[in-house]
């Protein structure tokens, strides 16, 4: 199943056994984007989590009417994982910025995951938090940079 070889490219992933790989997997399906398609739209419902599997993708927002660059993702980054936990519109647009293969789990398969699998729901709802973690300390790390500018 090629959704397993892209699975083992995800660092995340590095310490998960070849069977948990092969079950979570199953909840996956592939989208392709051509280059500047968007993926998702800031404040549109979504219930989706996505890993990027091939390609690069740009993080935007509008700020006074003009989209800005937050960060650009690259193979074996995950992006969406809100989505899939809250209720809440997208906090930015996502859009490819070159042609891109994307793994997708919306809230139904995760949901039937976690009925099916608790163990590697656990594994992966472990590695969210991770990402989660890492994405609030930079985010602290980057206010403590601009908060010196506005002093």
């Amino acid at each position: 199943m090629k959704q397993s070889s892209d699975l083992k490219k995800f660092e995340g992933f590095n310490s998960w056994s070849d069977k948990d790989i092969e079950t979570f997997a199953k909840y996956f399906e592939e989208k392709t984007f051509k280059v500047n398609e968007i993926i998702v739209n800031e404040q549109s419902e979504g219930q989706e989590l996505y890993l990027l599997a091939e390609g690069k993708v740009r993080v935007e927002r509008q700020v006074m009417g003009e989209d800005q660059t937050l960060k650009i993702l690259e193979s074996g980054e995950i992006f969406g994982e809100m989505s899939l936990f809250d209720n809440y519109p997208r906090s930015a647009t996502v859009r490819s910025f070159e042609n891109s293969r994307l793994l997708l789990m919306n809230k139904t398969s995760y949901d039937k995951l976690r009925a099916e699998d608790a163990e590697v729901a656990s594994k992966f709802l472990e590695l969210i938090i991770q990402t989660l973690s890492m994405r609030l300390r930079q985010t602290n790390k980057n206010l403590e940079i601009l908060s010196l500018w506005l002093i």
